[in-house]
């Protein structure tokens, strides 16, 4: 068999790759399966060991559409001859009431990642959008809800065992009631369909905070997800509370103009991501990864590397890194009525620091925080993580003691920045957090 990279269900000698959503036989093929099927089995495999009620299941495999119990019937049927259960051992029925599926353990969640994971982390539901699109959303923790727009890679899974990603994930789920989401066509939502346009995008946002059940909450988003959060506290101010911005830009690389980045070299990034992105060796993903985390060690530029590719088919990468260029809110940050925190590497090279210095000048109020570290965004390793962390939830907390005006205490300018006026930025709030490793 070959070898299993990521969270696995052991079923009888079979394998179900939770991050890959695969099902492997007892020689390390993969077994085909209807949609549907593969639906159902990924549903009960999120819950190993667990009874998950047939309404459920119905909900998850058919949203919007109106089948009877036989079509759920017929596909327990379908994974019990795939996984030759005839004798019911692995699948069970609990009559009227649903479908357990049984691990080699004995109903152990051998699904889980290694790491101090709650059980919310891992559970994850689905939100129909509009157009019947299925999105997949997780919701963890206590407190004050915390909902991420979507990022460029998503994988809910995944990203839990991402060296990267992960301790800032389960950080969030400590410190907040923590909603995150796969966008279209990414990760465990679903896949083969366009990214869409940012109003596209903006409704899928509703859509997911309306199933995780969320009114009012605090919208956070990194990178070129931050066009999707300042839209979608234009258009709904009534439940956006408060924003955070994290290495953020109001405008994709097409809409800067050739200062960010000129046409020759994104066609030739493009041409790279059509003919290399899903290869087995990661050299194109890198190239991203390098940019993001020049600091990282290997074993995280691998988790990173490996979360790209099962977020993003090649087709998928390339619709979004195209839409993404094109993304512009740069005419609607003056229309931004919560408090703003913008939180910017000065060396960040993917959204230059111009850019978080144009978001601040733009929204009405806003901080500026001038985060130095040695990654894009800080990692685990690294002494600016803790100091993000509680510049977030200090920001938070912020909102249980006053609101308006009153909240957005006024910051010194930074000394370095000598070209502020240039861009804008004298009206801005600013404070330098600077936490980088001194020789």
């Amino acid at each position: 068999m070959r070898q299993q990279r990521g969270a696995t269900v052991e079923l009888g000698g079979f394998v179900y790759d939770v991050a890959a959503d695969e099902l492997l036989d007892r020689r390390g093929a993969r077994v085909r399966l209807r949609p549907q099927c593969q639906a159902v089995l990924r549903c009960l495999a999120m819950s190993p060991g667990r009874l998950v009620s047939k309404d459920a299941l119905m909900r998850a495999v058919w949203p919007d559409v109106f089948v009877t119990d036989d079509s759920l019937v017929q596909c327990v049927k379908e994974l019990r001859r795939a996984l030759d259960d005839g004798r019911r051992r692995l699948l069970q029925t609990e009559p009227r009431r649903g479908y357990r599926l049984v691990t080699d353990d004995a109903g152990a969640p051998s699904a889980r990642p290694a790491g101090p994971l709650t059980d919310d982390l891992r559970d994850v539901r689905f939100a129909t959008a509009d157009d019947g699109v299925r999105l997949a959303f997780a919701v963890a923790g206590r407190g004050t809800p915390l909902v991420r727009a979507a990022p460029f890679a998503s994988h809910l899974q995944f990203e839990l065992e991402c060296l990267v990603s992960g301790p800032l994930l389960r950080e969030f789920a400590r410190r907040f009631r923590f909603v995150r989401y796969d966008p279209r066509g990414q990760g465990l939502s679903d896949r083969d369909v366009d990214p869409g346009d940012l109003d596209r995008r903006v409704r899928d946002l509703e859509s997911v905070v309306d199933a995780a059940g969320v009114e009012r909450f605090v919208l956070f988003a990194i990178g070129i997800g931050s066009p999707i959060a300042i839209r979608f506290a234009v258009l709904h101010p009534e439940r956006v509370d408060r924003m955070v911005l994290l290495s953020a830009s109001a405008r994709g690389v097409a809409a800067r103009g050739e200062r960010s980045q000129p046409e020759p070299n994104r066609e030739a990034w493009l041409t790279l991501i059509r003919d290399h992105w899903e290869s087995d060796d990661p050299i194109v993903r890198q190239m991203a990864t390098t940019r993001h985390f020049p600091r990282a060690t290997r074993e995280q530029c691998d988790t990173y590397n490996e979360l790209m590719r099962r977020s993003l088919s090649t087709q998928a990468a390339l619709a979004v890194v195209r839409a993404d260029a094109r993304l512009n809110v740069d005419d609607e940050l003056s229309r931004v009525a919560c408090p703003t925190l913008v939180i910017h590497n000065p060396e960040d090279t993917l959204s230059p620091f111009f850019e978080g210095r144009r978001l601040a000048s733009g929204i009405p109020g806003a901080r500026l925080a001038l985060l130095e570290a040695d990654n894009r965004i800080p990692l685990e390793n690294d002494p600016a993580f803790e100091r993000l962390l509680d510049l977030i939830a200090d920001f938070v907390a912020e909102s249980k003691h006053a609101s308006g005006p009153a909240a957005r205490r006024a910051f010194s300018a930074d000394p370095r920045d000598t070209d502020g006026a240039r861009d804008g930025l004298g009206a801005a709030q600013v404070v330098s957090l600077s936490t980088r490793r001194r020789a």
